[in-house]
């Protein structure tokens, strides 16, 4: 488990823990890189976009292999949201009527994994994701 401080790590360097596990892990660049790619940035820039709104100071990520899958967890400390129950109502609108950037992230991750589900227990955020 790595643990990332939301105060002084940038998106940049977190981001290289999934980079790095991809390169390690998995013999060659294909689908499920990227859509492990795709899975962790969403979920970790969440993570850090929210943070100082939820009071989250770090977040512990942990890549691991299991059973023809990958998982991703993260443990973060803050206030509770639960990105499995979010929907964004742009989601059903018209592409040429999207006017703000956004609302897709969590749709992508929810679409691209196997497993996607959270908790709450004992103060912490846990996300879980197998892709």
């Amino acid at each position: 488990m790595t643990r990332v401080h939301l105060s002084s790590t940038t998106i940049k360097d977190a981001l290289k823990i999934a980079d790095n596990f991809c390169k390690n892990h998995l013999k060659e660049e294909n689908e499920l890189c990227f859509k492990i790619m795709l899975v962790y940035e969403e979920l970790l820039t969440n993570i850090f976009k929210h943070s100082v709104k939820l009071g989250s100071t770090f977040v512990d990520i942990e890549m691991k292999n299991k059973n023809n899958a990958v998982v991703i967890e993260f443990v973060y400390d803050g206030g509770g949201f639960d990105p499995t129950n979010y929907r964004d109502k742009r989601i059903d609108e018209p592409f040429s009527e999207k006017k703000e950037e956004g609302g897709f992230g969590l749709f992508l991750a929810a679409e691209f994994s196997k497993r996607f589900e959270y908790k709450r227990a004992e103060g912490l955020n846990r996300i879980y994701v197998e892709v």
